[in-house]
């Protein structure tokens, strides 16, 4: 039997094990609290006050939208962290009503900020800044925009590290201040300092970020930033190179304002062992095949631009703007012309734009919901320059750009794209074009069987005779076999054989003659065979 003294000691030593667990439990509770009440007031402190309602129509509403705030973390078990710090700011910063700050004191794996914001849709997008010393965007950029607010905005961070990078001047090293890193994007991730140094975010796992970090400073040609280089990196002279010097026009040869110039510059595969020599030939390199931002200059108020040209090349300027549309130059480069101190001029004048109606029919009837693009060539390749559906009596109102060539591309499901060569007079607005959809079939064919590389299979492209657009394609299969369908009648068309990133090689040309009965494609064949084709010759 138990005796009575050790009968008692169980009891107090029972009331005390539950006492000590009721108290830790309380003071959990308690702890939690205070901590969900400080990120509370860390939020609340964070918002400023609403401004006063201002009624002029140049201002924004202070009756905000509601947006959602999903942010998602890439976690490592037992993380712990800095706190999270989200801003967001309108377009234009501090000229407008609110500058939100909101603060995450611990790390969860999700969670969402519900915001409202005075700012009504005309006014993004919102532009979205990280802070924070444990977490960057996948990218790596420290910012990003909103461009709705009728949907949640979503944000996937991943643990960072932080890099540090000293700039000096090619052949002296004295230390270089204000260099701006930026993302390709044209994000800007850091500044350097008086000492020449600058530290950045990136992510902390390998193959997150797939962008290209630049360094741009006064007085010297850009540098790309390689992350598994040195420490140093050294920056050339822009005196070694030349300049392009340019202005920008509006269709009446008023200044334009604002308008984008990108560069891509045509260098070669050969890249030189001079440690500042390289750095900026592979940031000229990573434009050659898209457009880098962060090297791209915008025109002044009176119209002025500036672009680097420090390399032999040829330049290829993209200008955008907003209203004004796209263009694009071609600067070509003289074997063995001196750079040094060469100063190109330009002008760069934007087409005039046509208030075009467009209507389209099939077999005589209006035909509406077909989608209808305006496009283009130049040496900036293949694009867009309007576009848009019909409506129920199949109109359409594009402003055109008075340019050449320019092309009217049909398309709807199931029926075959129609392209249509178009010429418009600047002299003549409020034009209308008629365009009929053309009758299609579907085509086969059979190529030798082809052996199916690592780097992807064969694709049949088809492509529109005498402009050469590309309309659709096809997977080879592996007995050779294609299928097209929708195939359009009465106008050439071309085939070509290509490959995942090469140059196609002309398989065919051909045109199917167009039905004999109902325009509006009722006796077309349901398909025409081509036969047994033969592949290309090398180099063809």
């Amino acid at each position: 039997m138990i005796s009575r003294s050790r009968l008692f000691a169980a009891v107090v030593i029972a009331l005390g094990l539950l006492g000590w667990s009721a108290w830790r439990s309380h003071a959990a509770t308690a702890a939690q609290a205070e901590l969900d009440s400080r990120i509370a007031a860390t939020f609340l402190a964070a918002n400023p006050a609403a401004p006063p309602a201002d009624t002029s129509a140049d201002k924004i509403s202070p009756v905000g939208a509601a947006l959602r705030v999903e942010v998602k973390l890439g976690l490592k078990s037992g993380t712990t962290g800095a706190p999270l710090v989200l801003r967001l700011r309108a377009r234009d910063g501090a000229e407008r009503p609110f500058d939100i700050t909101v603060t995450e004191a611990r790390p969860r794996p999700q969670f969402v900020w519900p915001l409202t914001l005075p700012v009504r849709e005309p006014e993004l997008p919102l532009r979205v800044e990280l802070q924070g010393d444990g977490w960057c965007l996948a990218s790596g950029s420290p910012a990003t925009t909103i461009g709705r607010l009728d949907q949640p905005f979503k944000l996937s961070l991943v643990r960072a590290h932080r890099i540090e990078r000293l700039f000096q001047a090619e052949g002296t090293l004295a230390p270089i201040a204000g260099v701006a890193i930026r993302q390709e994007s044209g994000v800007l991730l850091a500044t350097s300092d008086a000492s020449g140094r600058a530290s950045f975010l990136r992510p902390e796992r390998e193959g997150v970020a797939a962008d290209a970090l630049f360094a741009l400073a006064s007085g010297f040609s850009p540098a790309l930033i390689e992350e598994e280089r040195g420490h140093a990196i050294l920056l050339r002279s822009a005196a070694r190179g030349g300049v392009v010097v340019g202005r920008a026009f509006d269709p009446t040869g008023a200044p334009a304002a604002g308008v984008r110039v990108v560069p891509r510059y045509r260098v070669g595969d050969m890249a030189p062992v001079d440690p500042a020599a390289n750095a900026l030939f592979l940031a000229l390199h990573a434009s050659r095949e898209r457009s880098i931002v962060a090297l791209a200059a915008i025109s002044a108020a009176d119209g002025r631009f500036e672009i680097p040209w420090p390399w032999p090349c040829a330049v290829r300027l993209r200008a955008d703007h907003r209203a004004l549309g796209t263009l694009g130059l071609e600067l070509p480069h003289a074997a063995g012309e001196s750079d040094a101190g060469r100063t190109t001029t330009v002008e760069l004048r934007f087409p005039v734009l046509i208030d075009a109606a467009i209507v389209v029919t099939v077999g005589g009837a209006p035909a509406p919901g077909i989608s209808v693009e305006a496009m283009t060539r130049d040496v900036n390749g293949e694009r867009g320059v309007a576009a848009g559906l019909t409506d129920a009596a199949g109109r359409l109102a594009l402003a055109l750009p008075a340019i050449e060539p320019l092309w009217i591309v049909l398309k709807a499901a199931r029926r075959a794209a129609s392209v249509h060569d178009v010429k418009l007079d600047a002299a003549n607005g409020g034009e209308v074009l008629s365009f009929a959809m053309r009758s299609g079939c579907d085509v086969v064919g059979r190529l030798p069987a082809l052996v199916q590389p690592e780097i992807g299979v064969h694709v049949v492209q088809l492509r529109d005779g005498p402009s050469r657009l590309l309309l659709d394609e096809a997977v080879v299969e592996r007995d050779g076999r294609f299928r097209l369908a929708q195939v359009p009648t009465g106008r050439p068309f071309v085939l070509e054989l290509t490959q995942p990133g090469m140059a196609g090689s002309l398989l065919l040309e051909r045109e199917l003659d167009e039905p004999s009965g109902d325009a509006s494609g009722a006796v077309v064949p349901a398909e025409v065979d081509l036969g047994d084709l033969e592949l290309p010759a090398a180099g063809k």
